[in-house]
């Protein structure tokens, strides 16, 4: 029974009865009994499982000496003992005093039992162990092999041991980088397993685990994941919550997501790690030390270095105590503190930290030991950053030949240590040298990694700048333009089963490529690089969005009944946690809601979703198709060109301080795309956007904004009438119609046709000349506007704007806005919205098409929700946007999403800005979070008549985080938004001239948004008043 429990990780209980058990024995049978001894050995080994090396030792001293009076020293229960006692000394790192006792007990079982015994073959195994450990790799691998041998021979090759035995020959090869026998080895124990044990073994999780450990190292991260996540649920089944292998199972997991940039998940695994071994064996015990370790590397990772100082050095303590100062986990603790301290500036600490992991190794593991390697690798790495290139280079030169005798030099360690020598010498312009070695690294890892690899691709890279760096910019470009696209077959392959919190995680862990390649172009000067950024661009500029989209459009076409019920419980999971969002903490725990569990929830089942899609054989739909650029040459007319901008940080050897854009021009007849730099990119997001927005506001004629926003794009479109805009960054914050050319004293949109679009791929895949009059009759126009606030009589002030708020705990907002009376506590209203909806609806019923109006109590989040029909929404209310959270007491309203901080104010918003109840389920605030559950995939326009409405948090080639992307997201094909605060009765006005464009007159949609923007302009001169509404979509 205690072996039952110790197995269960019920140690107190284990330890109770083993303890009961040797008391008897000592009183029945003596303390020189053989039976006393095994129940000594037993308790010995729970307190090793604990960590108690002390104590285990004494009590395996104890049954060794016993064994060897009473049954001799050439019994198979002393070697037994032998075996027991090496194995602790083994996980204290004392391979000395191991090795020894490892021999004296393989020497009796052949003498004893013969070389064809599984005790035999165990302690084969046993001395082979040590010497992986040790880095004598050859010598293990013999005994591995004799030990697979015997178990095949006298146990078959269906035995759960002979299984054992290809999964430790499997982590040999594994560490010697031989990825592809590890992996064949792997697979045959875990088949072996699956049908022997079952796959609701642990033994069975294990090999899962293993076989996910070689698709890690591999770059294989969706196969990974799912091996991972089984042998979690295996354990989790099995074991239990709070065993110390289910704990294991969150660590190897965590590490994937830490890799992947997934810092979020990550983070919640490591504490479940941490927890869990602190609950079982105790914060004392050197597993609790790795938790440790591993959380402080995360932190590490995101820039949190006082939290991993204090975790490196909890984890430094307890190996210490536990372990001793000589042992390799107090030297790997060392290491990663001095990492720490290295990435911080603080020189001297971390060069006293790496010396001293440095000797520690030494001495233990030897000086031709892989992590001996290891730590003159990250001594050298800290001398290099300090300019002390000798010492470096000595270090660095040592690490390489220690992989080279130990590892071989087809292992991915070896080419890091040339990669890491390349790029001290490409620092010293010692180019010759620095070629060679970078090449040296990238032929290994093409070998024993593949060339889909990221490593590869990462080699690639390096050995283009420095190509760079000596002119070479033909041999740069071929590697530069391999990488790329290396780095985007790892995204299509990746993206498979990912959410689209994790897509953008995994993302920004390799957007800086991708601004190398234009600082590379920029440097290059070479027209046919242009063709190959806009490629890039075409598959990776708005991915999330693309990604997410698809998603949904794919799935609300599947015949599916589980993949339909999947997505549909994704939607109502989203809208829940939109929810649970918009409630007070207090609220939260008052109901019990989990926010981070309704993520969770919603993250996984995005994820099975998109997995189901890819079974159905839609994962290509996914991810963007890569296009050529001179498809979109096809498909424009003469007189049309694409405008593609670029947002950059530029990167000459190094990442400099300098922010740029470019603008990519694709003419019908150009030869390559037209390359145009806008250099001053700090410039342009700070002083000349605020002199932009300060012009409109105070409707004042701006002669300086075309030249330095358009100007320099402008010379490229000689002959051209028409464009296709696809911005990023700054220049989302304006509409170009607005900028006013001072030569011809024309405004933009006088001189161009402009139609915006997401990205160039857009343009591709638009589907032209889709007039609205065809499907005009089926259409059902809906109308929302004049909201009932708080059910009180009309006798207040009407409002001349609509204007923007900011946002307090979401349904919290600020009080000092426009619209909101601070005295009464009154939210203005909006007659001229009511107006505005009337006379869109007269329109619609004189062009006989269906139309609903829902005007005061009707204007309701809750009739909102409820469409799932409307082929045209228009919405009039306040509208909201918050640049940045202000108040540091609302951390927990989860502000760093941006699409909590944008949304409208319907029906009752009032009661609820004043913590009074609305009598409804809803607050009467729609936030851009709510707006992703609504059901617009038959939508082809939303019409948003409010404030600010485009606005929210621009993110580098993704776009606008804010309702405009929420609501395309949700399916409208085009959205009409505001980019500043509305004119009351300029908005009701241009809105009827817009309508009766397009369903009296029967224009499109976009040809009858441009007329309407042309009249008003030929009546009001500002901008203010006619170019604050822009169109972005199909």
């Amino acid at each position: 029974m205690a072996a039952l429990y110790k197995d269960q990780g019920r140690y107190a209980e284990a330890e109770k009865l083993f303890k009961e058990a040797l008391a008897i024995r000592a009183k029945t049978l003596s303390k020189e009994h053989p039976d006393y001894a095994q129940s000594c050995h037993n308790l010995a080994s729970l307190y090793k499982d604990q960590g108690r090396y002390a104590e285990a030792e004494t009590l395996y001293k104890e049954a060794h000496s016993i064994y060897a009076k009473t049954l001799g020293k050439e019994h198979p229960d002393y070697a037994n003992s032998c075996n027991s006692l090496a194995l602790l000394y083994h996980y204290q790192g004392r391979y000395a005093e191991a090795e020894p006792l490892y021999k004296e007990a393989h020497s009796i079982f052949v003498k004893t039992l013969g070389k064809e015994h599984p005790l035999y073959a165990l302690a084969c195994n046993n001395l082979a162990g040590v010497y992986e450990n040790q880095g004598r790799y050859a010598d293990a691998e013999t005994l591995y092999k004799e030990a697979h041998f015997i178990y095949a021979k006298t146990l078959g090759k269906e035995h759960p041991l002979y299984a054992q035995s290809c999964n430790n020959l499997a982590a040999l090869y594994q560490d010697q980088g031989r990825y592809a026998e590890a992996e064949n080895l792997i697979k045959e124990a875990l088949t072996i397993r699956a049908k022997t044990l079952g796959k609701e073994h642990p033994d069975y999780a294990q090999s899962c685990s293993n076989l996910a450990g070689v698709y890690e190292n591999q770059g294989r991260y969706a196969e990974a994941e799912n091996l991972y996540k089984e042998a979690q649920s295996i354990y989790a089944k099995t074991l239990g919550k709070e065993h110390p292998n289910y704990a294991l199972s969150c660590n190897n997991l965590a590490a994937l997501y830490k890799d992947q940039g997934r810092y979020a998940e990550a983070e919640n695994l490591y504490k479940e790690a941490q927890s869990i071994y602190a609950k079982t064996l105790g914060k004392e015990h050197p597993n609790y030390a790795l938790s440790c370790n591993n959380l402080a590397a995360l932190y590490k990772d995101q820039g949190r270095y006082a939290e991993a100082e204090n975790l490196y050095k909890e984890a430094q303590s307890i190996y210490a105590k536990t372990l001793g100062k000589e042992h390799p986990n107090y030297a790997l603790s060392c290491n990663n503190l001095a990492a720490l301290y290295k990435d911080q500036g603080h020189y001297a600490e971390a060069e006293n930290l790496f010396k001293e992991s440095l000797a520690i190794r030494a001495k233990t593991l030897g000086k031709e030991h892989p992590d001996y390697a290891l730590a003159c690798n990250n001594l050298a790495a800290l001398y290099k950053d300090q300019g002390r290139y000798a010492e470096a280079e000595k270090l660095f030169k040592d690490a390489q030949s220690i992989y080279a005798k130990t590892l071989g030099k087809e292992h991915p360690n070896y080419a890091l240590s040339c990669n890491n020598l390349a790029v001290l010498f490409r620092a010293q312009s010692r180019y010759a040298e620095a070629e060679s070695l970078f090449k040296e690294a990238q032929s290994i890892f093409a070998k024993t990694l593949g060339k889909e690899h990221p490593d590869y691709a990462t080699a690639c890279n390096n050995l283009a700048g420095l190509y760079q760096d000596q002119g070479r910019y033909a041999e740069a470009e071929k590697l530069f333009k391999e990488a790329s696209q290396t780095l985007i077959h790892n995204i299509q392959r990746n993206f498979v089963g990912l959410s689209e919190k994790e897509k953008e995680q995994y993302l920004a862990t390799l957007k800086y490529h991708f601004e190398i390649y234009h600082s590379f172009a920029l440097k290059a000067q070479k027209p046919e690089l242009s063709a190959w950024l806009l490629e890039n661009n075409l598959f990776t500029k708005g991915l999330l969005f693309f990604s997410t989209q698809q998603l949904r459009r794919t799935a609300e076409k599947s015949q599916n009944p589980k993949l339909q019920a999947t997505y549909h419980e994704w939607i109502n999971q989203r809208r829940q946690l939109a929810k649970a969002y918009e409630m007070t903490q207090e609220k939260r725990k008052e109901q019990n809601i989990s926010l981070e569990n309704l993520e969770k929830q919603a993250n996984e089942l995005e994820k099975q979703l998109s997995l189901l899609l890819a079974q159905e054989g839609y994962s290509f739909q996914l991810s963007p198709t890569q296009h050529s650029w001179q498809e979109i040459k096809q498909k424009l007319k003469s007189d049309e060109a694409i405008v593609e901008i670029s947002r950059f940080r530029y990167h000459d050897k190094k990442w400099t301080d300098s922010v740029l854009y470019m603008a990519l021009v694709v003419k019908k007849n150009s030869p390559y795309p037209e390359m145009v730099l806008l250099p001053n990119g700090k410039d342009l997001e700070t002083g000349e956007i605020a002199f932009y927005r300060n012009h409109i506001r105070f409707r004042k004629q701006d002669k300086a904004s075309y030249g330095v926003f358009f100007e320099p794009i402008a010379q490229k479109l000689k002959g051209i009438r028409k464009i296709y805009f696809s911005a990023d960054g700054v220049y989302h914050q304006i509409n170009l119609a607005t900028l006013y050319n001072p030569k011809t004293q024309k405004y933009l949109d006088e001189e161009l046709s402009i139609q915006l679009i997401s990205t160039a791929r857009d343009f591709i895949e638009l589907n032209t000349n889709k007039k609205l009059q065809k499907q005009l009759k089926e259409y059902r126009l809906y109308l929302f506007g004049y909201p009932d606030f708080a059910n009180k009589p009309a006798s207040q002030q009407p409002s001349e704007n609509r204007a923007v708020i900011d946002v307090a705990l979401v349904s919290r907002i600020d009080k000092k806005q426009r619209f909101f009376d601070e005295l009464s506590g009154t939210v203005t209203y909006l007659p001229g919205t009511k107006k505005e909806v009337e006379g869109i609806a007269s329109i619609a019923k004189q062009a006989k098409i269906e139309n609903n109006v829902f005007l005061e109590k009707q204007a309701s989040e809750e009739n909102l929700k409820k469409i799932s029909s409307a082929n045209i929404l228009h919405i009039a209310t306040h509208g909201f946007f918050i640049e940045t959270q202000e108040d540091n007491k609302n951390k927990e309203a989860k502000f760093d999403n941006p699409l909590l901080r944008a949304g409208l104010l319907l029906s009752g918003a009032e009661l609820s800005l004043n913590k009074k109840e609305t009598g409804s389920t809803e607050n009467g605030i729609l936030t851009a979070q709510e707006a992703l559950g609504l059901d617009l995939q038959r939508t082809d326009l939303v019409v948003l008549s409010a404030c600010e409405t485009g606005l929210g948090e621009v993110k580098s080639g993704e776009g606008v985080f804010g309702l405009q992307r929420a609501l395309q997201e949700a399916g409208a094909k085009s959205v009409i938004m505001s980019l500043w605060k509305v004119d009351d009765n300029a908005t009701q006005e241009f809105m009827n001239l817009f309508y009766k464009n397009m369903l009296l007159k029967k224009q499109d949609k976009r040809t009858a948004f441009q007329n309407a923007q042309n009249k008003m302009k030929r009546k009001y001169s500002a901008p203010y008043y006619w170019g604050a509404f822009v169109m972005v979509g199909e």
